[in-house]
């Protein structure tokens, strides 16, 4: 998931494993980077995006902020 209409948080971490086995081949300093959004998305047969104005449903608790057409805290 990199895009997700109601996605509003993001926590990201990253790793690297000296030997790392993907699909049963070694990957050595394999860089691990896992992603946890909320809330979830991704749906088969939905768009990741909503059509309308820009910051048009910014969630209450951003204060109505708005900058790049994107809402932000």
């Amino acid at each position: 998931q990199i895009v997700w209409a109601t996605t509003n948080r993001i926590g990201c971490a990253v790793n690297v494993c000296k030997q790392m086995n993907v699909w049963g081949e070694i990957w050595e300093n394999a860089v691990y980077l896992v992603c946890n959004y909320s809330p979830k998305g991704n749906w088969i047969g939905e768009a990741p995006y909503k059509t309308g104005r820009p910051c048009s449903e910014c969630p209450p608790s951003y204060g109505g902020s708005c900058q790049n057409n994107l809402c932000y805290k």
